[in-house]
């Protein structure tokens, strides 16, 4: 199981956004890329299939799911936690246990808080336990 980039470049008109490159991230790896803003926007929408490559492509096996970790994500701010927790869980048909993954990002505490009345920390482990729910091969 892995994500390969192969020979991947992104131009807008006749600007090079990023320059050609080649990355295959293996699973159980962690991998970090250092980019701006306009970069990494471009590589979630290649990834997520909303536009494509200008040279190069990118190989994900097809039964891989991938879980997006977006800088900003619409909530459901006037359910509480537990009730987004079991709405994703339905619609993902996951079987994680949400008890588990409230002990996991550390809000088992907050189960029964609406999320309008969060931090915003709160707010974004709410988020990455929507992904844990979700149970992709990759996190991006």
């Amino acid at each position: 199981m892995s994500l390969i980039f192969k020979q991947a470049e992104k131009h807008i008109n006749d600007a090079i956004l990023f320059p050609e490159f080649s990355l295959t991230i293996n699973e159980s790896e962690i991998v970090s890329l250092c980019t701006n803003v306009n970069v990494r926007e471009q590589l979630l929408y290649i990834l997520s299939g909303k536009i494509k490559l200008s040279k190069g492509n990118i190989e994900i096996t097809p039964e891989q799911k991938i879980g997006f970790y977006f800088l900003h994500e619409g909530e459901y701010e006037r359910l509480t936690v537990k009730e987004s927790l079991q709405f994703f869980r339905r619609i993902y048909q996951s079987d994680q246990s949400i008890g588990e993954v409230l002990q996991t990002v550390q809000l088992d505490t907050k189960k029964n808080k609406k999320i309008k009345e969060l931090t915003y920390s709160e707010k974004k482990r709410v988020q990455l336990a929507h992904l844990l729910i979700q149970n992709p091969a990759i996190y991006i």
